[in-house]
């Protein structure tokens, strides 16, 4: 009787464990390094890095960072939306944690979009806009190509 218990506490253990364990990441964005035409006007390059994850709770986490030249913009983002939509296109949603060039920013909920062209096609990321990732849903960007980087929606 107690192998009996002890049994069918173990098929339970496993019953609880074996689906949680197996269930994969939904959705996954990353990137390494890109570099844009800033949206300022001058023809000067910003630097963007992000990564960003699903778990398989569905709970979303990441970084991003955006670097500008002119004027000097240093901004730090913990991201915390993330929605892919087509298998290749990801709209980011976070909140700026770091902005000692320009403290307006700080605290502030921001998003953007990047779209994975493939092999051999054209990514693009669109600038960081103030709002979170639902407002970025449904709002058309003028995107900003990649001129070296990569990215990646999976």
């Amino acid at each position: 009787m107690k192998k009996l218990a002890i049994g069918i506490g173990i098929l339970l253990l496993l019953a609880v464990i074996l689906p949680v364990a197996a269930t994969p990441v939904r959705h996954s964005m990353t990137s390494g390094v890109g570099y844009i035409i800033c949206p300022n006007g001058q023809g000067e390059k910003c630097r963007m890095l992000w990564t960003a994850q699903t778990d398989k709770f569905g709970n979303v986490n990441g970084q991003a960072k955006l670097l500008a030249g002119f004027p000097d913009i240093t901004l730090y983002a913990t991201i915390d939306q993330l929605e892919v939509i087509d298998g290749n296109i990801a709209y980011v949603g976070g909140v700026i944690t770091y902005a000692p060039d320009d403290p307006a920013w700080l605290n502030q909920h921001i998003c953007f979009k990047v779209k994975d062209g493939g092999k051999g096609g054209d990514d693009y990321i669109s600038g960081w806009y103030k709002g979170d990732a639902v407002f970025c849903k449904g709002t058309t960007f003028p995107p900003f190509y990649l001129f070296i980087g990569n990215v990646k929606v999976a």
